[in-house]
């Protein structure tokens, strides 16, 4: 999660081999939603709506964080 985070806020391209996603979500879904991830300092955000296109787009929503976020560019 947090090279996916480091790698996006740097807008440099990301992947992670298709056998380690996978092994990875069932984790990330062992990651509580709820109201604890609105408190200050969470290190989630509120799950999303999962879009199934791949494992780690599974992972990125569930723990908060949008597929396609990128940086602002101004």
């Amino acid at each position: 999660m947090h090279s996916w985070d480091l790698a996006r806020a740097l807008g440099v391209p990301v992947g992670f081999p298709d056998e380690l996603t996978a092994a990875a979500l069932p984790v990330a879904e062992a990651v509580p939603d709820g109201p604890a991830r609105l408190r200050p300092g969470a290190a989630f955000a509120p799950a999303l709506d999962r879009t199934g296109r791949s494992a780690l787009d599974d992972i990125l929503a569930h723990l908060g964080r949008r597929p396609d976020w990128s940086p602002r560019v101004s």
